[in-house]
């Protein structure tokens, strides 16, 4: 099951370990999240998908991804 709490220290040790890159490093992780994010809103206007459905799903995939979630007998850990 998941552990909100967890989740909550997770993103808090992948924070931390964002603010140990140097500035230009920085800038472009800034700049790769900007790109995602026109990219997930031009996929969901060619979709004709709702806005919130897109920003949703592509939280759900960072997520998954950040938190390095695994699905383990149907239980995501």
């Amino acid at each position: 099951m998941i552990d909100y709490q967890e989740m909550l220290k997770r993103q808090q040790q992948g924070l931390a370990l964002i603010e140990t890159l140097d500035e230009d490093e920085k800038a472009i992780i800034k700049h790769y999240c900007s790109l995602s994010a026109e990219a997930v809103m031009q996929m969901a206007k060619s979709r004709e998908a709702p806005t919130d459905e897109a920003v949703v799903n592509a939280f759900k995939n960072g997520l998954a991804l950040g938190l390095q979630l695994m699905i383990e007998k149907g239980e995501v850990k």
